[in-house]
């Protein structure tokens, strides 16, 4: 008998190699079997695929360490998905929170002026005229959503 070729896999089922099997001492027209083994070829396969053994024949599987590869890239691909939505939600928060201040400094100068606009009326306003006195309440209604918003 000639030379043959046997296909080894590991105890999951996944090609280790190809050797030489080794004559039987007993019958010189059979070989040794080694435990996972087969005389079945796999097939040509690329380096991204590995031959997985099912008990029968090969399938042609993706590579376990190209799986893992893509599970790990999955991975971090969710991860930085994740830290991008925490940026956003972030940069939400402090362009909500510099908005907030922004109004809340131009809501104070608005009250120091309305402070300062009322002031100089009632210093510059001579009470002696009644139409001095029109005139005055018609300025405190024109001002009076900025007086609202300086007792709120």
């Amino acid at each position: 008998m000639g030379i043959t070729i046997i296909y080894n896999y590991n105890i999951k089922g996944w090609f280790i190699n190809q050797s030489t099997a080794l004559p039987n001492p007993k019958d010189e027209n059979k070989i040794l079997l080694p435990a996972r083994s087969t005389v079945i070829a796999p097939g040509s396969y690329s380096v991204l695929e590995l031959p997985f053994w099912n008990g029968a024949s090969w399938d042609i599987l993706e590579h376990p360490d190209e799986t893992k590869r893509k599970a790990l890239e999955a991975a971090e691909v969710a991860r930085l998905a994740l830290l991008q939505a925490e940026k956003d939600e972030e940069a939400e928060r402090i362009a909500i929170e510099a908005q907030q201040a922004v109004d809340a400094d131009n809501a104070f100068k608005l009250s120091v002026a309305t402070e300062i606009n009322l002031l100089k009326l009632v210093d510059t306003t001579d009470f002696s005229k009644a139409e001095n006195v029109k005139s005055f309440f018609k300025a405190i209604i024109k001002l009076s959503p900025a007086i609202e918003r300086l007792l709120t």
